[in-house]
């Protein structure tokens, strides 16, 4: 199918594959290049995955190379059965139901940074409608929309210290929400706070 590809995009381009890898053990790989002591390789990005080295029988290697495998782990899909439902908030339980695949990847849901932002939304609207969080949220708001709010404007407005929310500021009036506080300011990046150190400790306890 590689080869396929390229025959329509460079015909003239012959391809001898020995190996497809995902990035996960490519980075593990990568790193053992220059600390032959590593051993683990975690990414948690859109999705959660570790891989690991592990030694195999004696009896199934015939050679030192042959003696070591590479067990790639899918961590997002740690939840399917159950186990964490009583971690789980309202919030996540909105994203899974409306997520292109409800019910699977409910780690990852809960952790990678394609579903933070979108954690970080439902709870300001909520907020806002419930009168906690700014004057009003004008129809005409961004911050109606799903997944408008990214994990860029998390990092963003983590960038931030406690005394100045100038990037949350920022954040919030590019989402058409003018005239906001300081204690507005103070609560969205509390919520973002939260968020991203809740993430930190499900992705730590599911390695």
């Amino acid at each position: 199918m590689l080869q396929q590809a390229f025959d329509r995009k460079i015909p003239k381009c012959r391809l001898d594959v020995t190996v497809v890898i995902d990035d996960t053990a490519a980075t593990l790989m990568s790193v053992m290049c220059d600390n032959q002591s590593c051993r683990i390789a975690v990414k948690l990005d859109n999705g959660f995955h570790a891989c690991y080295l592990k030694e195999k029988d004696k009896e199934s290697s015939h050679s030192d190379v042959e003696s070591k495998v590479l067990v790639i782990a899918d961590l997002g899909a740690l939840g399917e059965n159950g186990c964490l439902d009583m971690l789980k908030t309202d919030y996540d339980k909105v994203i899974d139901e409306y997520s292109n695949h409800p019910k699977k990847q409910i780690l990852e849901k809960m952790v990678s940074i394609a579903y933070t932002g979108e954690q970080v939304r439902l709870v300001l609207v909520e907020l806002a409608r419930k009168g906690l969080l700014f004057k009003s949220v004008p129809n005409k708001s961004v911050l109606n929309k799903k997944d408008c709010f990214t994990a860029d404007y998390i990092s963003l407005i983590e960038s931030d210290n406690c005394s100045h929310y100038v990037n949350t500021d920022f954040v919030l009036r590019q989402l058409q929400l003018e005239n906001c506080t300081a204690e507005d300011c103070k609560i969205v990046y509390d919520i973002c706070n939260t968020i991203l150190k809740r993430a930190a400790h499900l992705a730590a306890a599911g390695k």
